[in-house]
């Protein structure tokens, strides 16, 4: 499968509005080299370093679709769909007061995690945890997100409680799909 095809695969798993980010950016590109050759399509030149990395754009707009995917499967309380965002072995790290005990670093594997959801956001008719914003680094098919979320949980509208926390992932992309290999996160 070449490069072409692999990347129109790609795009095929994004959704509407991030197709036509992509295609804005290609555009943008296209726009770019011609006004670099003077608009003589028949010129080459180098890029410049003002010119769009599409490459690596197209990488931020698949990772944030999938990180978002992972927001909209945990506020759905989809734990399967959830389990599907990380590869086998992936962790998830936070600090946490376990009952009776004093605060301490706590590793869970996604099982681990996944289960531990069942007293806290599957205990409450409302739970909601919504990207705020994102800031995303790649290097080839390694990518970190730190991502601020809130939160909005409770019984009913009168009795919510929301708080806002940062999620560090560390992603991988392999096969051509982005999953995560761990989140380290901390509620403010």
């Amino acid at each position: 499968m070449n490069v072409l095809t692999r990347r129109w695969m790609g795009m095929k798993m994004l959704s509407a509005s991030a197709r036509q980010m992509v295609l804005v950016l290609v555009a943008t590109g296209v726009a770019g080299c011609i006004a670099t050759s003077g608009g003589d399509l028949g010129v080459s030149s180098a890029p410049t370093v003002d010119q769009v990395d599409l490459a690596g754009e197209l990488a931020r707009i698949s990772i944030l679709a999938e990180i978002t995917s992972y927001y909209r499967d945990l506020s759905a309380r989809d734990w399967d769909a959830v389990a599907q965002h990380f590869w086998r072995g992936a962790t998830v790290t936070t600090i946490w007061e376990p009952d009776g005990e004093g605060r301490r670093v706590v590793f869970n594997s996604v099982p681990e995690f996944i289960a531990e959801l069942d007293p806290g956001p599957d205990s409450e008719a409302v739970f909601d945890e919504q990207l705020r914003t994102a800031e995303v680094h790649v290097s080839g098919n390694l990518a970190v997100v730190w991502a601020e979320y809130r939160v909005r949980f409770g019984d009913r509208p009168s009795n919510m409680r929301e708080w806002t926390g940062i999620d560090a992932f560390t992603l991988m992309k392999h096969v051509g799909i982005w999953k995560i290999t761990s989140i380290a996160f901390a509620p403010e």
